[in-house]
């Protein structure tokens, strides 16, 4: 089996870098030890990820998948796919980053959150992914150029 064939696992910073700035569309989120108690997010202890996401990228054919280790990460994904229980004909997209920090954050980028997360009509991955769509607008912009019908993004990000 080639390594494009295989399954790959994204579970540091290092590993997600690969795909730093790409759109990607998250299937699955599966909470592992975060959890959701009087609208707070917490932790069933310190060195287990808040949850997993199973994912697709362009930039790689192989199935990903990657783990949440940031709370605001997991709120954001954990209401995504909330408002996806209850509506049809919709997809998670996201992109990961450690590049769009306001200000001096991006120092201490080890520490932030990384995913701006939106919620669009079923069908806008595969028209937004498309490198002939709108190809002077890249990253975090071309996310959110396509008109999302909700939108994630924690404070530090511009």
């Amino acid at each position: 089996m080639t390594s494009q064939n295989r399954d790959t696992t994204f579970l540091k910073d290092k590993d997600w870098s690969v795909i730093d700035g790409e759109l990607i569309i998250v299937h699955e989120f599966t909470p592992l030890a975060g959890r959701i108690e009087s609208g707070e997010v917490v932790s069933l202890d310190t060195f287990t990820p808040y949850a997993s996401i199973q994912f697709q990228c362009r930039k790689l054919s192989n199935t990903l998948s990657g783990f949440i280790h940031h709370k605001i990460d997991f709120l954001h994904f954990f209401l995504a796919f909330e408002t996806l229980e209850n509506q049809q004909g919709l997809e998670v997209l996201a992109i990961w980053s450690r590049k769009n920090y306001k200000g001096f954050t991006g120092f201490f980028s080890a520490a932030m959150p990384k995913l701006i997360i939106a919620i669009y009509p079923e069908g806008t991955y595969k028209k937004i992914s498309n490198p002939d769509y709108k190809p002077e607008i890249v990253g975090v912009d071309r996310l959110i150029s396509a008109n999302p019908l909700h939108l994630w993004k924690p404070d530090v990000i511009r």
